[in-house]
């Protein structure tokens, strides 16, 4: 299962559901690749400018060569003008990475936004975008799901949805158990364990499970029975306390949707890939300039209906 720690302010979406990794391989054309999702729900806007290449082989994962380029300007232009400046972090493989970061720029739901990116020796890089219009997440029968008895299902649902060109593309709903577990340092550390959408065990007692992933759907629903697995799942690691059912939605805007299909629908298990499929809405390179909305919601999970889950 997956397990996150709780950190304040960052939104976490797709990093943990979705390859985030980002190697366009071209062996035709030289040009730069952006990065780009805006999210207003972010204490930072991040982009991410790296270049095409063809690796001496068939397998992208064996280039060594630098992949990197400097941009002279990274700007997003709203009601005014914010200039990204590049800063490292380290990604989830351990690696020191470039991006290009901006604190001031904070993007508002329903709102249109370009971006420059230039780069010397290639042409302007430039696209526009449009953050959706921010969803407003409903959690029904919640109070319900822990009466003793209950047998039914909890619907993750919307009360509204953004028309026009706010309306979103794609939506990814999740659902999470917050508890607390015991550090050595004798403190608590406050984690979420991800409810999966089915769990099944194959002919050799292996678990496998199935987690939700971003569709057109205005809806998702969640059985009881796998959130009292996930709880299970929790409480035979030692002293846990279970705290709440946190469920977040993600409104995806069109470039960004179009993109994660288009990547990983190429996910054939049969099929080895060879190269990841382009998919750009950037003109003068490839790569995303996309948006996401986030709403998320918490309901208290009782005591004495977790605390004989063993």
């Amino acid at each position: 299962m997956k397990t996150f720690l709780v950190l304040a302010g960052i939104s976490t979406v797709l990093l943990a559901s979705c390859d985030n990794s980002f190697s366009p391989r071209d062996g035709a054309i030289d040009q730069p690749v952006v990065y780009a999702v805006l999210n207003p729900s972010d204490p930072f806007q991040l982009i991410r400018v790296y270049r095409t290449y063809d690796p001496p082989g068939v397998i992208p994962g064996e280039y060594t060569g630098s992949k990197e380029v400097i941009p002279s300007s990274v700007i997003i232009r709203g009601e005014k003008a914010y200039a990204f400046h590049d800063t490292l972090f380290t990604d989830s493989a351990g690696k020191s990475v470039k991006a290009w970061i901006s604190w001031e720029f904070k993007p508002e739901f329903s709102k249109t936004y370009e971006l420059s990116v230039k780069v010397p020796g290639y042409k302007e890089l430039y696209s526009r975008v449009v953050v959706p219009g921010q969803p407003f997440l409903l959690v029904n029968d919640a109070r319900t799901f822990f009466r003793p008895g209950y047998q039914g299902v909890l619907r993750l649902t919307l009360s509204s949805v953004p028309s026009g060109e706010q309306r979103p593309r794609g939506y990814l709903f999740r659902l999470f158990v917050e508890f607390e577990h015991p550090t050595e340092r004798q403190t608590f550390d406050t984690l979420r364990e991800e409810i999966p959408l089915e769990m099944r065990t194959d002919d050799f007692g292996n678990p496998h499970y199935l987690y939700a992933s971003p569709g057109v759907k205005e809806y998702q629903l969640y059985r009881l029975d796998n959130f009292i697995e996930t709880i299970r799942s929790i409480r035979v690691r030692g002293d846990t306390t279970i705290l709440h059912l946190v469920a977040t939605c993600y409104a995806l805007e069109k470039n960004f949707y179009n993109y994660y299909h288009i990547v990983r629908g190429f996910a054939d298990p049969l099929s080895i890939r060879m190269d990841r499929p382009n998919y750009t809405n950037i003109e003068n390179g490839l790569g995303v300039f996309g948006a996401l909305a986030v709403d998320s919601m918490k309901v208290r999970v009782p005591r004495e209906f977790w605390e004989d889950i063993r």
